[in-house]
């Protein structure tokens, strides 16, 4: 089956795992997978990749963009804590009050 492989489609490869197509020739694919820019030639490409429905795509892309946000979510979380730990002064803290001891 003839099928044309164009930018911005995905597809999975062998393992399950989504793919996003950067670039095509007539001899090899550039595709992007878990962050990594990857070759396949036409051949190989053909045989083991398969092609996904724009649904699909679209959740994967969600997915993705979701995974990230949660990522940039810890790490500001994690660079808080980090932060207060140290007795950096954190914006929209308050300083802990000093506790009087009387001695009576």
């Amino acid at each position: 089956m003839f099928r044309i492989i164009q930018p911005n489609t995905w597809y999975t490869d062998p393992h399950g795992e989504p793919c996003k197509i950067l670039r095509a020739t007539h001899e090899v694919i550039h595709y992007i997978r878990n962050g990594r820019t990857c070759i396949a030639s036409m051949g190989r490409f053909n045989q083991d990749f398969e092609p996904l429905t724009k649904a699909q795509a679209e959740r994967i892309a969600e997915e993705i963009e979701t995974a990230e946000h949660i990522e940039k979510l810890r790490s500001m979380r994690r660079d808080r804590n980090t932060q207060a730990g140290t007795g950096v002064a954190v914006a929209g803290t308050m300083p802990r009050p000093q506790a009087e001891q009387r001695v009576g």
